[in-house]
């Protein structure tokens, strides 16, 4: 017996898989336009907005059912749809849905009127969703199944597409403030370094007001303890939705790159919510960089070479960028100072530099590269001594030679040696690298460039889609690529549009970067997609590039999956 009941449980397992894998994806199908509304209404009134529904299919029939749900987004970005009237700024109630059962028929689309009523002493923001379901179709068996009398099962599975709804309410007074409400770092163990791991740095902000807020300009400051000196500034994102609903927090994430030296360091967390000075964290993060670790951090960044070694010199600014004209002369002022234990006496010198398209940086003698400004610099002083946590101020003093044009570059390198008792160490002097030189000649600049590739990463499962673009600079000066990714369904609808993120690195002329987008939107229905990037610099023409990818299904047994798109915007293709 006990064998029987296992024979048939087994036999209704693969059926069920049989009968999951045979079930058409008509539900891939539906298009939801918009999928993002940003309402404004007055107390006491009504408005009427309307929502498009398409059925892309050629064959099928959508049989939908459409209903209001509340909505939140989670510390991680992610959305979250509880059922109506569950959470403190529902809007379930302020919502009327006549058309609550639709049927599409292969490549229609319908209008839907959505109605919106604020209630007369009503304020602040109400958050919510309407559902777009499409009902599972029973299945029947079929005659043959039903004269051999077998054994038969199906799964239905519903899926649903959500347009997020945020409605202001006119006339309240909203107040926009928060705070950090904890800052981490995550220092990678120190066996992964070789896998060009990075330290992370985490922050979480509230928002502590009574509307939503999308925190601008976030960044963590990296401080050393001993010389009391930001000696980093590491940009804080988020790669999910930005909006920050009131009393919900959010996590931002940034990552510490460049080599740190030996020692203990402090992080602060700071951002801008509306105007004012910004928030910064009350409590600070404290870590500790070894020698070991330092020594990893800097043959990760520079390559395995006589620049890897500790950092004994910090440089502030670690970006100098002048303006000259043919002919003329400018000075900057670096600050310089000694991070070491010790005395130190101080050689600077002006070295070449370029880097690979995975962001490493090359050192090489001065006048290797076409564009070298190495000539042009003089250092005064060149040479100096320095107490242990002492600082000085060097000039770089800039010639432009006639004939000159575009941009020109080095890099600010110190060697050291240790100064004790009046007397020279006779170990060989250490290496450290300082500011970066940008010199610019005005009026002769020729910005150009091409997209060498654009590809997004494998997707699916649920995976938050990446793509990798490849940007040759060929013009004469340097430049941040800026532009828009967006990408279409399979009905060229546009479901979601992004700028090139605030992390985009410099590309120098003649180089080549690979720059790595993640989608920020929320999460894509299953379906076929086209992705176009343009990417434009200032008067120049755009270049633009495109590709193609598939978001497969995710079928579940356990909850309604909610499959949400990005922001839409309508665009003239024409």
């Amino acid at each position: 017996m006990i064998k029987n009941i296992q024979l048939m449980a087994g036999c209704l397992a693969m059926m069920i898989c049989a009968l999951l894998l045979a079930q058409p994806t008509a539900w891939s199908a539906l298009r939801v336009s918009p999928t993002q509304q940003n309402l404004q209404i007055s107390p006491g009134n009504t408005e009427t907005i309307e929502l498009q529904l398409s059925n892309s299919s050629r064959t099928d029939k959508l049989h939908l059912h459409l209903y209001v749900t509340d909505y939140n987004i989670r510390q991680d970005g992610s959305p979250v749809f509880p059922n109506a009237n569950e959470t403190k700024d529902s809007i379930a109630s302020w919502v009327n849905i006549k058309d609550a059962n639709v049927v599409l028929n292969p490549g229609e689309r319908r209008i839907v009127p959505i109605r919106y009523t604020v209630p007369k002493r009503a304020k602040g923001e109400r958050y919510g969703a309407i559902m777009v379901e499409k009902k599972p179709v029973p299945y029947t068996r079929t005659p043959e199944e039903v004269r051999n009398n077998k054994l038969s099962g199906i799964i239905s599975v519903s899926y649903r597409i959500a347009c997020t709804v945020v409605l202001s309410v006119d006339g309240t007074r909203f107040e926009k403030k928060g705070s950090v409400t904890n800052v981490a770092v995550n220092i990678p163990p120190s066996d992964s370094w070789m896998e060009k791991q990075k330290i992370e740095v985490m922050a979480v902000f509230k928002n502590e007001g009574n509307i939503h807020i999308s925190p601008r300009r976030g960044e963590a400051l990296i401080v050393h303890k001993k010389f009391r000196k930001v000696v980093a500034r590491i940009p804080l994102t988020t790669p999910r939705n930005p909006n920050i609903f009131p009393g919900a927090l959010r996590s931002y994430k940034g990552y510490i790159e460049e080599p740190l030296q030996p020692g203990e360091y402090a992080v602060q967390a700071k951002f801008n919510v509306g105007s004012g000075r910004g928030h910064t964290s009350r409590v600070n993060t404290e870590f500790i960089i070894t020698p070991e670790l330092a020594e990893a951090m800097n043959q990760m960044y520079y390559g395995d070479n006589e620049y890897s070694g500790p950092t004994i010199i910090g440089a502030d600014p670690q970006l100098v960028e002048v303006k000259v004209p043919v002919g003329g002369f400018r000075s900057s002022s670096v600050t310089v100072n000694n991070q070491h234990e010790e005395p130190i006496q101080v050689q600077s010198y002006i070295k070449d530099l370029q880097f690979q398209p995975d962001g490493e940086m090359q050192i090489m003698e001065s006048g290797t590269i076409e564009r070298s400004c190495a000539d042009w610099v003089s250092i005064q002083p060149a040479k100096f001594y320095l107490q242990p946590g002492a600082s000085k101020k060097i000039i770089l003093r800039v010639r432009i030679p006639d004939g000159a044009d575009g941009g020109h570059y080095g890099k600010l390198v110190f060697e050291t040696s240790p100064f004790t008792a009046d007397k020279l160490s006779d170990s060989e002097p250490e290496t450290s690298l300082g500011s970066t030189l940008m010199v610019v000649i005005p009026g002769t600049s020729k910005i150009k460039g091409a997209i060498t590739n654009f590809e997004p990463s494998l997707i699916g499962n649920g995976k938050i889609p990446e793509f990798a673009i490849g940007f040759n600079n060929t013009g004469n000066v340097h430049m941040r690529p800026t532009g828009m990714i967006t990408i279409k369904d399979y009905m060229g609808d546009v479901v979601h549009e992004q700028s090139l993120g605030k992390n985009v690195p410099f590309v120098l002329p003649g180089n080549t970067r690979q720059i790595k987008e993640v989608y920020n939107g929320e999460e894509l229905p299953a379906g076929k997609y086209s992705a176009m990037i343009v990417i434009n610099y200032e008067d120049e023409t755009d270049v633009k590039a495109d590709c193609k990818f598939t978001i497969t299904d995710k079928p579940t047994t356990t909850d309604k999956p909610i499959q949400v798109a990005g922001d839409q915007k309508k665009v003239n293709n024409s």
